[in-house]
Order: structure tokens, then sequence, then C-alpha cells
């Protein structure tokens, strides 16, 4: 047995989905994802999808669909709201430039 049970692709039906590091830019350590963790954590709506909006204005992220936040991220609201907030009209500057600022990696 060589364990090739762990590298075996199952074909499902339907369209192949793709977890949200396929979204990442340059992030082959995982510390950006992380960062986005850490602060999207216990957050709900416009509150989560802000910090989402920010990763991909940073250039951290390609735009994520709602299904690959909601795998990683858990329940941050509805898939109506998650696109609404998408649109950065939707905050001040100076919320955006906040969070972006918070992105930072220590």
């Amino acid at each position: 047995n060589d364990n090739s049970q762990e590298n075996k692709i199952v074909n499902k039906r339907g369209r192949p989905t793709r977890d949200i590091t396929s979204k990442m830019i340059e992030d082959e350590d995982g510390r950006k994802l992380n960062k986005i963790r850490s602060l999207i954590k216990g957050k709900y709506g416009k509150d989560a999808t802000l910090i989402i909006l920010a990763a991909i204005k940073k250039g951290w992220m390609y735009e994520p669909t709602f299904k690959q936040v909601k795998d990683e991220f858990g329940n941050i609201g509805s898939r109506q709201g998650f696109k609404n907030y998408l649109d950065e009209r939707k905050y001040t500057k100076e919320e955006l430039k906040i969070v972006i600022e918070r992105l930072e990696c220590d």
C-alpha cells in the first residue's frame, strides 16, 4: 500500500470546484490568507465582505465566489449581501484605507 489513496482525484459531476487558495496571488506560504482569516474571524455581512474587498484592492487575491468565501470563512451572510457589498462604493475611502492598512503582514 503506497498511500496513493491521498492523491487520488475524485471526478465529481458538475463544475469543478477550487478553494479560495486558487484566488490568492503570490501567497505560497499562506501568510496573506492567514492574515485575512484573522481579520475576518467573528465578522459578518458588510464587515466581512469589506475585508475581502480590501484584499482584492491590495492585489492579494482575485475576486472569489461566494461559495469559496463561505467554505473558507464560514457563514459571513447571504450571497446577495456578499455581491452587494463587494462594491467599493458601499464604503467610504477611509473605511477601505483602514482595512487595507490592517492587512499589512507583520
